[in-house]
């Protein structure tokens, strides 16, 4: 009798120091941090130990190529003193300065030429900068510049047209790292990124690490 007990508690020892294994798929929402998600995911397992400790295996990360991690920056919330040109520059572009917009201003002048397209390639370059809380947020990005008069949008027809072709440019570019990795299919759009870049000085660095 004696035996069977100690055997019974050595059974349940082996089971509680047994990892427990999470699967996690499509159907599951998987959080990593304050505004941090995981789209694209087709399987992810996790194991978790006796204590309670989950631990992702780094061997599985190779064969996730769709899973991506996208840390969503936060921005500031409306202060009650802001006017209403500061208000709508604060939605897009961290630093609403005179220094900010001057250069911005520079950009626009050098870069747009009445042409929507290319007010996706500016908004990409200041977004690789770290100028703009979001790299596709164009509605925000078009009222900034609008509000800081440096974009004349005279009815809301205009806007949605505006709008169309800065998105139709962007779905037709890289959507993962920055415009310095894009390949040579994006020769002539990189080129003027990398100008647009220079422009913006080293004061507005480019936010990704450059390949050595």
């Amino acid at each position: 009798m004696e035996k069977k007990e100690k055997k019974d508690q050595k059974k349940k020892k082996v089971q509680s120091d047994k990892p427990v294994t999470v699967h996690i798929t499509n159907h599951n929402k998987f959080e990593k941090g304050v505004g941090a998600f995981i789209t694209n995911l087709n399987h992810l397992t996790i194991v978790m130990d006796s204590e309670g400790n989950m631990k992702l295996d780094a061997n599985q990360v190779p064969i996730m190529p769709h899973t991506d991690v996208d840390v969503e920056e936060r921005q500031p919330e409306e202060d009650e003193g802001d006017d209403d040109v500061l208000a709508v520059v604060k939605k897009c572009f961290k630093s609403t300065s005179e220094f900010t917009k001057e250069k911005v201003k520079k950009i626009i002048e050098d870069y747009y030429n009445d042409s929507n397209p290319n007010l996706a390639l500016i908004e990409i370059t200041l977004y690789d900068h770290d100028q703009l809380w979001h790299r596709n947020d164009h509605k925000p990005f078009v009222e900034a510049l609008v509000a800081w008069g440096l974009l004349n949008i005279a009815n809301d027809e205009i806007m949605d047209s505006v709008l169309s072709s800065i998105r139709h440019k962007h779905s037709n570019l890289p959507k993962e790292g920055g415009y310095e990795s894009w390949g040579l299919k994006f020769k002539n759009e990189k080129n003027t990124c990398t100008s647009i870049g220079k422009e913006l000085g080293e004061t507005m660095p480019y936010r990704y690490k450059k390949k050595e």
